[in-house]
C-alpha cells in the first residue's frame, strides 16, 4: 500500500537533508519513522536532491563571494583614502597617522589582496612591512620637502 506524504512534508525532510542530516535522523527524529529512511532515499533519487541541494550550495556561494568580493573592495578603498590622507599631511608637515597605523593597513590591504602576513621561511615579517614603511615615510618626508621648496 502506498502512502500519501504532502509537499510540505517532503519539502521539509529535502531541507533537513541540505542541513547535513542523515536520512535515518530525518525519519526517526524529525518524522517519528514515517516517512521511513527507505522512502526518504526514494525521493532523494526520484527528486534528485543531491543536485538539487549542489544547485542551491552554488547560488548561496555566488552571494556570498560577490558580497566579499565588495567587501573587499571597499576595505581597500578605504586603504587607499588613509595613505593618500597620511601623504597629504605628511608633505605638509601635520603626520596624524603613525608609521606603525600605516603599517597596519598594509597587512590589512595584504590581507585584502589575500597575501599572507606572517613570516614562513622566504616570506615577508611585519617587521619587514614595518621597516619598509619607515623608509617610505623617510622618502615621502625628502620628496615632500623637495616639493614644499618648489616654486608654486
Amino acid at each position: 500500500m502506498s502512502v500519501y506524504y504532502s509537499d510540505k512534508i517532503r519539502e521539509r525532510a529535502f531541507s533537513l537533508f541540505c542541513q547535513g542530516m542523515p536520512m535515518e535522523t530525518i525519519s526517526k527524529k524529525h518524522f517519528k519513522g514515517r516517512p521511513s529512511k527507505q522512502t526518504l532515499w526514494k525521493w532523494h533519487n526520484e527528486e534528485g536532491w543531491k543536485k538539487r541541494k549542489a544547485e542551491i550550495d552554488k547560488e548561496v556561494d555566488k552571494g556570498v563571494d560577490e558580497t566579499l568580493t565588495q567587501m573587499r573592495a571597499r576595505q581597500r578603498r578605504v586603504c587607499r583614502a588613509i595613505q593618500i590622507e597620511y601623504i597629504r599631511d605628511l608633505k605638509a608637515g601635520q603626520a596624524k597617522i603613525l608609521t606603525s597605523d600605516i603599517a597596519n593597513i598594509m597587512k590589512h590591504e595584504l590581507l585584502l589582496a589575500g597575501e599572507a602576513t606572517e613570516r614562513t621561511e622566504g616570506q615577508i615579517t611585519l617587521i619587514d612591512v614595518i621597516k619598509r614603511a619607515k623608509a617610505h615615510e623617510k622618502a615621502l618626508l625628502k620628496n615632500a620637502k623637495r616639493i614644499s621648496k618648489e616654486p608654486k
